[in-house]
């Protein structure tokens, strides 16, 4: 019987000792950052004491196998389904392997059991906004607010659900989150840019530029003032703005694409063209987004590399819907493209299918000064008088405040007239029949 006890007790010791020794191993692999070795010594999950379970989910968070974490944390919460720890564990743990759902569930019961932990409810109402149960969303948002109506992060979330609905109740959800709050970054850019979306660019300027008077490193906020600025033709501060950006990281293809376009804007060329070309690589141009394409179309053909303007201009055609408006932007865009690459047959070309959508008249005389240019005078004819035949009595000159035609002031109109005498006169001493 002694000799029982004591194989027992001695047992019992080794058993101890080959766990502590083991605990340890586990605490220096954590210490040296062999979190592969950690899941190795912890996979008999089973036996894990609350200490070796903590340093097993340390190790998964850190390698991002949250496929793994989760069974411990459902044996958690079946232990102890009142552990707050536990129920914002297992929501990240769900957000993480893209269970939206759960992971929503999961922070809904946190907030149940501490409605005034304002924590669980963001992460419980951005999980109805990304899975977009937006009504229910929504009246998480007013439950929040029922219970503390000074929070602003609350009336911004509001105000989130509504953007793409209602604009108008999106604003008014942000404006009550920027009375309670007017140092928040993200409501700044938020209303700064459903304003700038609305054309009101000086507004977006005023409050961005108010917020960076404290904090001039937000990224949101920068992005939004930069392009108040842009969208307003102030380029070079928007240029100092977008550049500002690159250096702290943000190499985005609106960053790039607006920065190109302010270059543009200012006449830099060169720097238009390299930030657009890098936008291009970013975001390939389709159908909706040829913006990026006919800008660096536009700032090519001023640099070394005219034929890649022309050839993008082509391909911003083919990828647009043929609507109107568009159509004509981009067939005037080609023209220009053309002009400058010294490409008269192509620049003629693209007048012509620009005239197909805009019926504008004064394409012929366009068109007519280019053939004239080129000294055939056949076709400059041709559309010179395609021009005159169209243009009303009333506009063909300007008149003196005598009611007599103002020579000072010399009209398309006239300027043709002029044209076909001289091509008139070169065919009659050329001995050609008029």
């Amino acid at each position: 019987m002694k000799s029982g006890r004591l194989l027992f007790c001695l047992s019992c010791t080794f058993t101890l000792g080959v766990l502590a020794q083991n605990k340890d191993s586990i605490r220096i692999a954590i210490d040296n950052y062999e979190y592969e070795k950690v899941l190795e010594l912890t996979s008999c999950t089973d036996s894990l004491d609350e200490e070796c379970t903590e340093l097993r989910l340390q190790a998964c968070k850190e390698l991002n196998k949250w496929q793994t974490a989760l069974p411990l944390l459902q044996k958690r919460l079946e232990q102890d389904s009142t552990s707050l720890k536990s129920w914002a564990k297992i929501a990240e743990c769900y957000r993480r392997i893209g269970d939206v759902r759960k992971s929503s569930e999961a922070y809904a019961h946190a907030v149940r059991l501490s409605p005034d932990k304002s924590f669980f409810r963001q992460k419980h109402i951005n999980a109805l906004i990304a899975l977009d149960d937006l009504e229910n969303a929504r009246k998480a948002c007013h439950d929040w607010i029922d219970r503390d109506s000074t929070s602003a992060t609350a009336y911004r979330l509001l105000g989130e659900t509504y953007e793409n609905e209602d604009p108008l109740s999106a604003f008014a959800g942000y404006n009550a989150a920027f009375r309670r709050d007017s140092l928040d970054p993200q409501i700044i850019s938020r209303i700064a840019n459903m304003v700038n979306n609305n054309g009101q660019y000086s507004y977006a300027m005023l409050i961005t530029e108010e917020y960076r008077r404290h904090d001039s490193l937000n990224i949101d906020v920068n992005r939004q003032n930069a392009k108040a600025f842009c969208m307003m033709k102030m380029y070079p501060k928007a240029i100092e703005r977008y550049e500002s950006l690159k250096r702290m990281g943000d190499n985005s293809y609106l960053t790039l694409f607006y920065l190109g376009m302010s270059y543009y804007g200012n006449y830099d060329f060169y720097s238009a063209y390299d930030n657009l070309k890098k936008a291009i690589s970013i975001m390939q141009p389709s159908g909706p987004n040829t913006g990026a394409l006919y800008y660096f179309a536009k700032s090519a053909a001023r640099t070394s590399w005219k034929g890649e303007g022309v050839e993008a201009m082509n391909t911003a055609i083919s990828l647009t819907m043929p609507t109107d408006s568009v159509m004509i932007r981009l067939y005037k865009g080609l023209a220009e493209c053309c002009e400058l690459n010294l490409d008269t047959q192509g620049e003629i070309a693209a007048l012509l299918k620009q005239y197909e959508y805009s019926k504008e008249n004064v394409l012929f005389y366009t068109i007519g000064c280019r053939y004239y240019y080129r000294n055939d005078y056949e076709n400059a004819l041709k559309y010179f008088n395609k021009y005159m035949e169209n243009v009303p009595e009333d506009k063909r000159y300007k008149y003196d405040e005598n009611g007599e035609i103002d020579n000072d002031r010399k009209t398309y109109y006239q300027d043709a007239e002029i044209k076909i005498k001289n091509i008139k006169e070169h065919k009659f001493f050329k001995g050609k029949p008029q």
